[in-house]
């Protein structure tokens, strides 16, 4: 386990790790981003994973509309640099588990039902 430093933390050691470090500012900078085109956005929350229904963290979620459609983002924010990289694992797939889903929804009225016969 690393050893904690005795010193105590001063404001120049914050500012030098929030230049450097901080993927929270890196989550503002997306959080304006998306506030600026007047689009849906929630910061920061949990939900319940489907599988293993653990609480899960999220950084950005948000929501684009358009006639009629809409697009859901689910936003991970990591400030990446040389010294702190993003490794993709990843391991050939059938071509069963291959695809990407879309998933369609529609208001019914009433007039959208026909009568079976």
């Amino acid at each position: 386990m690393a050893k904690l430093k005795d010193n105590p933390i001063s404001v120049s050691d914050l500012n030098e790790y929030l230049s450097g470090q901080d993927d929270f500012r890196l989550e503002i900078a997306v959080l304006k981003n998306f506030k600026k085109r007047n689009l849906e956005v929630l910061h920061g929350g949990t939900y319940e994973d489907p599988v293993t229904k653990l609480a899960r963290q999220f950084d950005i979620r948000g929501s684009v509309r358009k006639n009629g459609f809409s697009v859901h983002l689910a936003i991970e924010c990591k400030n990446l640099k040389e010294s702190y990289p993003l490794l993709v694992s990843t391991l050939p797939r059938t071509y069963e588990e291959s695809y990407h889903e879309v998933i369609f929804s529609h208001k019914r009225t009433a007039n959208s039902f026909q009568a079976l016969g």
